[in-house]
């Protein structure tokens, strides 16, 4: 609240003005003392409700908006610590999430020539994805890496996006765009590297979806998230979900990974029914189809969303720029 004194006019008594004063002097005081400590809070939309009424809400309690996640209709704001959620939202937790790597024993040799282009048919033309963008939401990409095409780097609001501290980025982006001696599948697409996890290779929900908005906001033909929150939510009521299929409807391919737990309950976002699922193979290191088997490691079964995951790909030993 603000308040000032405009004037008075001629023969005014004293104490009117007087009292406009110290109820000035009060102001600052008594806000400081309502604000109290806060919260940091992710708050999804429900029905009957928008963005811009959330955020006047929040601002209402004393809180701010720390960021709008348009994409996945929520905000990540800070609010008072015994604030009840506003109307119109729900309260998410900012749950922690990591990419999806596992540290297996295979019968493939490291260090053996790559096969998952021939097992997956991929044609050998080095200009194949011409044109195409391809956003990888994952550790990021290493600027000295060799063997990589074009690759625009999108600095996601709170995460150091310098390099690629844990590889797993890296490692993707060989996959999917590298040339040269280890090319990718599509290795004339350009990278969109879009940082979201640490060093250790984790991050948190607020952070991913920071990442997606960032997406949102650009021309991007295909974006790949290896990453799992393990959210107990159903796909409509999960934030994640709810955003990566927002972008599967601006014309967006979103391809997930099913997950590294084993055969046991696939949770967000590879649940979700509309989004590409991709499980792992074990290529037993030929490029034979005959030998291949469905890596143990890799996630399989869902009670949300039946069949899923949608397919699966060489993702044992693979060797990448």
């Amino acid at each position: 609240m603000r308040m000032s004194v405009m004037g008075t006019r001629s023969g005014a008594p004293l104490k009117l003005v007087a009292a406009a004063a110290t109820a000035a002097l009060l102001v600052v005081p008594l806000q400081a003392a309502a604000q109290g400590p806060q919260r940091t809070a992710l708050l999804a939309l429900t029905d009957g409700a928008s963005l811009a009424q959330l955020a006047d809400s929040v601002v209402a309690l004393g809180g701010r908006v720390v960021a709008s996640l348009d994409v996945a209709d929520a905000l990540l704001v800070e609010i008072p610590a015994d604030a009840a959620v506003p109307a119109g939202a729900t309260e998410v937790p900012d749950i922690p999430m990591r990419v999806n790597g596992a540290a297996v024993a295979t019968a493939a040799a490291i260090g053996a020539a790559p096969t998952y282009r021939s097992t997956i048919g991929a044609p050998d033309d080095p200009e194949l994805g011409a044109g195409i963008t391809v956003a990888l939401v994952d550790t990021g990409v290493d600027p000295s890496a060799a063997g990589l095409g074009e690759v625009t780097h999108v600095a996601v609001p709170g995460v150091d996006d310098t390099g690629d501290g844990y590889g797993h980025g890296t490692h993707l982006a060989g996959i999917i765009a590298g040339r040269g001696m280890y090319p990718g599948v599509v290795p004339g697409a350009t990278l969109l590297d879009v940082k979201v996890a640490d060093n250790a290779g984790e991050t948190s929900l607020s952070i991913v979806l920071a990442g997606l908005q960032e997406v949102a906001e650009r021309d991007v033909d295909v974006v790949n998230v290896s990453l799992s929150s393990g959210a107990p939510l159903p796909p409509g009521a999960d934030p994640l979900s709810r955003a990566l299929e927002r972008l599967w409807g601006m014309g967006t391919t979103v391809v997930v990974a099913a997950g590294n737990d084993g055969p046991d309950e696939i949770g967000s976002p590879g649940n979700h029914p509309v989004l590409l699922t991709a499980g792992a193979l074990d290529e037993s290191g030929t490029a034979a189809r005959d030998d291949d088997v469905v890596a143990p490691f890799s996630s399989r079964g869902t009670k949300l969303a039946k069949g899923k995951p949608d397919l699966a790909a060489p993702g044992v030993s693979i060797v990448s720029a």
